[in-house]
């Protein structure tokens, strides 16, 4: 047998220059067939070949080869189909099939039944009437007016649930002051389409409870058929439906500036930690009265405002081996919340904003423009940011051009209950602007506007303004307006055409100011486009699913869980690396995670473009007179099919990391095409393309190309390093390299370093920065970790807020330590906020404790009387206490500031 394999291994080796007559051998049929189609290939081509050179045939217009007496007559052939992309399960909508027709008994579709409180503020003769016409007009005319703020609650529920309606809405409204007259619900009942018949019988029902009830409120039913519930297209078929844009249209109608509140259906609070109802303190913010700035007065129209969520009382904690507690999934949801309000300073759209805590400018429904959506199936907001942008990018870009034109006139009445409790019947007097929109023929001739100034009328405020002893001077509602440009020709605004000279200087001001509001992102009318807070906005939800997702995580041989497995958590940067690249083939080669621990430090010398080529001959004698910008190549870039924009010339980095892995793991080099046009994400072989997602970079149309909202081209490295250490852990370790690098002069007499040096001896400059290098090396080390059990400075650090100052001042002690309290009698400028005594306390603390890790002992504080000691133990790390404590006197006294003074000395 051994023998015979042996052979046939022999014969098979030594066939490979013979394989036509091994092949013939085997399937003489099969050989013949192919060898008979190559000869009737060839001779065919060659007949081509000689009558192409005889002249018998040649090619058309459309480079087919055609008899030679047709080819002026040949038609031209009809433009190819484009390619059909194929649609995989991914990308495929999700089916939605509308239930049985109704009657549309209430105006408001088929689908749809309303109260009667609905339907009376709906048929109410407005006396605001928006349009796209007028929108920025009347946008500017209700920031000058500081319209209040209402709601129109948007709500998806299953069908076995309707019965709750009445009770759901009860529970989001305890709480809110004022608030009756202003809030409005549509509520989307869904059900598969097996269940089309439950579903009808519980729309019914739901339209029998809410018929009596004293708020507005319309239901409506919706039936899906795919396997997964498809949160998105519930969401948009509320979102979009008559009646939701029927009630924001009469709540604007009434004089009030309406917000789609997009909230997920339970009885949970809405109170923020504060104890203030969400939508008074959302109202207040966006009307000026900002607890968290109460110097300013200066109200905002933001086309998103979002909040976070905490621990909510109906949260289903999982029974696993790892019997997790509410304070473990507090502080993971805590340190997300941190990380996402870190990632909003890159920009506000970067961190996933829930959608139990959403609101969109309502008025962005009557406006036109592209339609509001979310994202179809899951994470819905990630579609539904792009569009938020890219409305902020067409206002801006129009705002640029034509803004509107404000002039404040006698005071009037505003026919919106304000705060006033449903029985009352009150008015604000307000001031109400004319205004006009300029078009564009107007624009070419008007030079420049007046600006939209003036101090905000002190009862055009929604309630009494904050009690405060020292009020700080009415700021200007909005400073200035961008001024349209003196246009004494159009070639500039037109990038096909060249010039050789900018033949206005206003033009480029123009730019530079429609520039410094895009990169900043800002809005000349709106004030912020886009309003975060994750922590002091948060509100209690149901956590359950999240922590279902935390408990994957759980590892018996470390008795802990994996941070990177709570839902949509942001704390591993591969979240926000995913949302702010174009799409997910241009994150190639990046490694944000890997960048972080290997980093170089942070960027110094950045230069935000480039110098202009130096021309001797132009050189002025004033060496300090910069040079005239020429403007004349201004090119928009082109778009693939993709959406990814074709890199140019100005998307040089302003920023790179010194080595080419680094470089690569920071996304400093623009992805480079690896396929042909219309597969997904590839782009077009060998060309260069820009990474970022419309989301956080949109360029602004002519003449502002090249203009982008959020994050420049050229600033991608840049912002991805800041994205790269954004959770506490990283983002804290970055401050403390910085306050290391910055600190110059010594510690001050009565700091905690002093006293503690001459107790025991030691320098106090040495102290300070042992402290420092100590807390920097712990984090340093948890960093490697991806549990919160195995990072107690990091967890210490979440649990205890403090400010960035607080911090700084704690560990420099280039000054005593003054903790700040609430008084009448302040000659300071600046004023007292909520939890200043908390966060400067907390951050004091913290130091002492630091202080003892680094001396292995405890620190003991008594009081100039004696009293104490109170006992500041090291931090769980290191070695703890294996020394005596240290014991030092604290004398504190209470200046005539109202601030708590703290001097140590040795005892």
């Amino acid at each position: 047998m051994g023998k015979k394999k042996q052979k046939t291994k022999k014969d098979k080796a030594s066939a490979g220059s013979s394989s036509k007559k091994l092949t013939t051998t085997r399937d003489p049929v099969k050989t013949t067939t192919m060898v008979l189609r190559s000869a009737t290939k060839r001779a065919a081509a060659e007949k081509l070949r000689t009558k192409v050179e005889s002249g018998e045939l040649g090619l058309d217009d459309t480079g087919e080869l055609v008899p030679t007496e047709r080819r002026k007559k040949k038609a031209p052939a009809k433009p190819k189909a484009a390619p059909v992309r194929k649609t995989t399960a991914r990308q495929r909508r999700p089916r939605v099939v509308a239930p049985p027709s109704d009657p549309d008994t209430h105006g408001l579709g088929g689908n749809a039944r309303a109260n009667q409180a609905f339907r009376d503020l709906v048929a109410a003769e407005p006396t605001h009437v928006i349009t796209p016409e007028n929108y920025l007009t009347e946008l500017a005319a209700s920031l000058s007016q500081n319209r209040p703020i209402s709601f129109v609650v948007n709500i998806i529920l299953p069908a076995k649930d309707s019965g709750d309606i009445v009770a759901v809405v009860d529970a989001i409204m305890d709480g809110a002051v004022g608030m009756d007259t202003r809030v409005a619900f549509v509520f989307g009942i869904n059900a598969r389409t097996a269940q089309a018949a439950e579903l009808s019988e519980a729309w019914k029902a739901a339209e029998t409870a809410i018929a009596g009830h004293r708020l507005p409120i319309a239901v409506l039913k919706d039936t899906f058929s795919v396997s997964k519930f498809p949160y998105g297209t519930m969401r948009n078929n509320v979102l979009q439906s008559k009646a939701t844009a029927d009630v924001t249209k009469a709540l604007y109608g009434k004089g009030s500036h309406p917000y789609i509140s997009v909230q997920d259906f339970d009885t949970a609070s809405r109170e923020v930690p504060s104890g203030v109802h969400v939508f008074n303190y959302f109202a207040s913010k966006l009307a000026g009265v900002d607890p968290l700035n109460p110097w300013q007065r200066i109200p905002i129209r933001p086309l998103m405002v979002s909040g976070g969520y905490r621990l909510g009382e109906g949260t289903t904690l999982p029974e696993g081996e790892g019997a997790m507690t509410e304070d473990e999934l507090t502080t993971h949801v805590s340190e997300d919340m941190l990380t996402r309000e870190k990632l909003s300073e890159v920009h506000p759209l970067l961190p996933y904003s829930p959608e139990p805590n959403l609101y969109i400018d309502g008025t962005l429904l009557l406006a036109g423009g592209k339609q509001l959506a979310f994202g179809d199936g899951g994470a819905e907001f990630g579609a539904l940011s792009k569009i938020l942008n890219s409305r902020y990018t067409a206002e801006l870009a129009k705002m640029g051009t034509t803004p509107p034109i404000v002039e404040l006139e006698e005071s009037s009445e505003v026919d919106m209950a304000e705060d006033a409790p449903p029985s009352e019947s009150s008015t604000t007097t307000t001031t109400t602007p004319t205004t006009t929109m300029p078009n564009d023929e107007m624009a070419l001739e008007v030079s420049e506007t007046e600006p939209l100034t003036g101090p905000v009328p002190l009862d055009s405020y929604i309630g009494d303004p904050p009690d405060r002893s020292e009020t700080g001077p009415d700021l200007e509602l909005v400073p200035t307006l961008i001024k349209p440009p003196v246009r004494t020709t159009e070639s500039f605004f037109d990038p096909t055409v060249d010039t050789d000279v900018l033949q206005d200087l206003d033009k480029t001001e123009q730019r530079s100011f429609v520039q410094g509001f895009a990169e900043t992102v800002r809005h000349p009318v709106r004030g912020v486009p886009f309003l975060t807070d994750f922590i002091d906005g948060s509100i209690e939800t149901d956590l359950t699913r999240i922590a279902a997702a935390l408990e994957t995580g759980w590892s018996e041989k470390q008795e802990a869980y994996s941070k990177h497995k709570l839902a949509q958590t942001h704390v591993p940067p591969a979240k926000a690396a995913g949302r702010i690249f174009a799409v997910r083939d241009t994150a190639e080669g990046t490694s944000l995670t890997t960048y972080g621990t290997r980093r170089v430090s942070d960027p110094v010398g950045i230069k935000m473009v480039e110098p202009p080529p130096e021309d001797e001959e132009s050189v002025s004698e004033d060496m300090e007179a910069e040079p005239e910008r020429d403007w004349d190549d201004v090119r928009p870039m082109k778009v693939n099919t993709d959406g990814m924009r074709l890199t140019s010339r100005d998307t040089t980095q302003v920023w790179a990391p010194p080595t080419k892995a680094l470089k690569t793991m920071v996304g400093a080099t623009p992805f480079l095409g690896t396929k042909v046009p219309g597969e997904r994400g590839k782009g077009e072989p060998g060309k260069k393309y820009d990474r970022l997602s419309g989301a956080v970079s949109g360029e602004l149309a002519r003449p502002f190309s090249r203009i982008y909202t959020g994050i420049p081209p050229s600033q991608t490295a840049l912002s991805l390093h800041t994205v790269a250490l954004s959770n506490p852990t990283r983002s804290t370790i970055r401050k403390l390299e910085q306050l290391s690098g910055a600190i110059s002069g010594s510690v001050a007499e009565g700091s905690v370093y002093d006293a503690v040096g001459k107790a025991l001896g030691k320098n106090a400059d040495g102290l300070r920065k042992g402290v420092i290098g100590t807390a920097t090396a712990q984090l340093k080390q948890e960093d490697k970790s991806t549990s919160l059990s195995s990072q107690p400075l990091t967890t210490f650090l979440v649990k205890t807020p403090m400010s960035d100052g607080d911090l700084t001042v704690a560990l420099a002690q280039h000054r005593t330590w003054v903790v700040p309290l609430p008084g009448p009698s302040r000659s300071t400028t600046s004023e007292f906020l909520t939890g200043d005594t908390e966060r400067a306390r907390n951050a004091y603390g913290m130091a002492m404790r630091l202080l003892a890790n680094h001396l292995k002992c405890a620190i003991h504080v008594y009081g100039s009387d004696g009293s104490g000691p109170v006992a500041y133990a090291p931090l769980d790390f290191g070695d703890g206490a294996t020394r005596d404590p240290v014991s030092i006197t604290d004398r504190v006294t209470i200046d005539d500031d109202g601030q708590e003074r703290h001097f140590y000395t040795r005892r």
